[in-house]
């Protein structure tokens, strides 16, 4: 178990796709972001408690579970259902997203500063006393 610096924001990214996962680490290369990766819906709630993401970012097409199914358990769950969770995918469907409590909804493919400027709107102050974020991240938003 590694724990997070104060000033590092954990975003628990779920997509079948191991290309977007690296895809998703080189758009938050030194930004203050630190993207954790599931390929698998039975991942996400052990990935949570094991790294306390700060916003979760979701693809609805998964091998093993319906995303929006995923999506609605995450809004209940009392682990994650403060947690921001963005919805990317190539299924055009926003107002579905944002109507079963998606925080943003990005359609993929995904601009790298689209993606930032997404975390940056949904990311969790600062907390008293903890570091700030990096200054280039201001930037970006």
């Amino acid at each position: 178990l590694t724990l997070p610096t104060p000033d590092v924001t954990t975003v628990l990214v779920v997509d079948d796709n191991p290309e977007m996962a690296l895809f998703y680490r080189r758009a938050a290369r030194g930004t203050g972001y630190r993207i954790v990766a599931a390929q698998r819906g039975a991942e996400v709630m052990p990935l949570v408690e094991a790294t306390a993401p700060s916003i979760i970012v979701l693809d609805v097409m998964l091998p093993d579970v319906d995303g929006w199914r995923l999506l609605m358990r995450l809004r209940e769950h009392p682990l994650t259902r403060t947690i921001p969770v963005v919805v990317c995918s190539v299924v055009r469907d926003a107002q579905l997203a944002l109507s079963l409590g998606a925080a943003a909804y990005l359609a993929k493919p995904v601009a790298p500063q689209e993606f930032i400027r997404t975390l940056e709107r949904l990311r969790p102050p600062a907390a008293p006393g903890s570091a700030s974020p990096p200054a280039d991240s201001a930037a970006a938003a």
